[in-house]
């Protein structure tokens, strides 16, 4: 592109910025209240690039649950309480049930994955295939699955406990690799691993409001990749050949399987046998291969995330731990592991596990939301094609909901007997029909995973070679879905039984519930 054609884009901008402005100016409600923007860049300066989510947090207890800012032009509205987000993104679902076009996103191939679409046909029908396989009565024929992936997960951490956050990335990965293609990961196997982090990584921060600048100026797609800024040219490049393989493993793997009848169940074989069977024709290969790669960003990123956070909290929270060891203990016994039909029985490690997802959600900001039609909520005017942000951590955080908020408390999910309430962090995984597909595969295997580690282990502060505890640090990453910085931590076996029960059978530790 030459000299001349840049200026005339830059200088462009201001002008189509003004005629934006001028024309939704007249005969309209008012916006909701929001920080001042500034002329022509609107609020981008003022954003916060590190955790925005408690920047968003601030700004709603200033203005208000619904927050308004705008961003070189576009509309961004913010949600920062359970109730707004239940109006609009649950009840008025018709409207706010597509997606910002996020350029950035889509020159990295994430594409592919109909959560990051914008509403549509492609959109309803992939959507419609995947609550099929993921939902919850069509993951328990998976528990088996997910049960001996626990067991090797244990396994690891008694051999090299130092390599915890290692380890939960490798089970999280590899349960979800498992039960969509019936690959089953090597525990020295790292590049699937490896090239799935480092997509995961390249993708966080783009869906975030004034993160990635090409969303709001389209024009940088064609600047030279050699000006400042223009990295994100070569990150999307790689990027796609990242999610490329992401969805080719999978699919190829389990297609062959199916070819030569030698496949174990698994979502791709089962979506391969159903459209065969349907309609006798070739089946959709390329919406069935986009399903497969879906399965590590529905199920396994957020599980790394879900499950790096419950060793955060016990290490903080040592007396939360061991009332739930203690729970196990009575109702297991030290003969067994914690098995999927427990859980009804184990209300302490239940609400253990609801309050490590709501202390420190794994996507502080969900992932936006789209106006399709303009819309007016308590006299505040909300324009057609708007992000909207639900600010999962500022919902979860809430002291008009949760007393004491900032506490680790499992305890606020349990009755004055001791039984749960009825109370459960579903913003955790969404709202309304953009609700993450994937909630019921990442909730089981989390689940499981924290139960059968308190059955076994003791985790506690590292120590020095002084002896002295090492302070961990309650610090996470910023990204769509964040993780605790990495920390150090003690692990050891509560008793010798562990030894014993690690060399069982471990497919047949846990049956499907039919």
């Amino acid at each position: 592109m030459s000299t001349a054609a840049i200026i005339i884009l830059l200088a462009s901008f201001p002008v189509l910025y003004l005629l934006k402005h001028l024309s939704l100016k007249a005969g309209r409600l008012p916006y909701p209240p929001g920080p001042k923007p500034w002329p022509i860049v609107g609020n981008y300066f003022q954003l916060s690039k590190t955790k925005p989510w408690l920047q968003y947090e601030q700004w709603g207890k200033q203005y208000g649950d619904l927050v308004y800012v705008h961003i070189f032009g576009e509309d961004v509205i913010i949600i920062n309480s359970e109730r707004v987000a239940t109006e609009l993104l649950e009840k008025r679902n018709k409207i706010y049930s597509s997606r910002p076009p996020w350029r950035a996103l889509h020159m990295s191939g994430m594409h592919f994955n109909f959560g990051f679409i914008e509403y549509g046909d492609r959109w309803r029908t992939e959507r419609r295939m995947g609550q099929q396989v993921f939902r919850q009565e069509n993951i328990k024929k998976y528990h088996p699955v997910t049960a001996s992936e626990v067991r090797s997960f244990v396994k690891l951490l008694r051999e090299r406990p130092e390599g915890f956050l290692s380890h939960v990335r490798h089970f999280s990965v590899a349960n979800v690799l498992r039960i969509v293609s019936g690959y089953q990961l090597a525990e020295d196997s790292g590049h699937y691993v490896q090239i799935a982090g480092r997509a995961a990584h390249l993708t966080a921060k783009p869906p975030l409001p004034g993160m990635a600048l090409v969303d709001y100026i389209p024009g940088m797609r064609y600047l030279p990749s050699w000006l400042p800024g223009m990295t994100f040219k070569s990150e999307a490049h790689e990027c796609q050949h990242l999610l490329r393989e992401i969805q080719d493993f999978p699919f190829d793997f389990a297609k062959a399987n199916f070819g030569a009848g030698t496949a174990t169940a698994s979502v791709v074989g089962e979506l391969l046998n159903r459209l065969l069977t349907i309609d006798g024709s070739d089946p959709q290969e390329a919406t069935i291969r986009r399903l497969a790669g879906l399965g590590y960003f529905a199920g396994a990123e957020t599980t790394i995330s879900a499950l790096s956070t419950f060793f955060l909290a016990m290490v903080l929270h040592p007396g939360s731990q061991k009332a739930a060891q203690k729970e196990i203990d009575a109702v297991v016994g030290a003969g067994r592991f914690p098995q999927l039909q427990d859980r009804t029985s184990l209300p302490y490690v239940e609400a253990l596990f609801r309050e490590v997802l709501r202390w420190r959600p794994v996507t502080p900001l969900g992932l936006s939301h789209a106006s399709t039609e303009a819309d007016e909520y308590k006299g505040y005017f909300i324009p057609k094609g708007a992000t909207v942000v639900m600010n999962t951590w500022a919902i979860q955080m809430d002291s008009r909901v949760h007393s004491d908020p900032t506490s680790f408390n499992p305890g606020r999910y349990l009755t004055k007997d001791g039984s749960l309430n009825d109370d459960y962090p579903m913003t955790a995984f969404g709202m309304g029909r953009r609700i993450c597909p994937g909630r019921h595969l990442a909730d089981t295997a989390l689940w499981l995973a924290i139960a059968s580690v308190l059955s076994a282990f003791n985790i506690a502060k590292a120590k020095d070679q002084n002896g002295n505890e090492i302070e961990v640090e309650d610090d996470y990453t910023t990204g769509l879905v964040s993780h605790p910085m990495p920390f150090k931590c003690d692990i050891t076996p509560r008793n010798p039984d562990v030894e014993t029960l690690l060399m069982e059978v471990v497919t047949s530790d846990v049956e499907a519930v039919s």
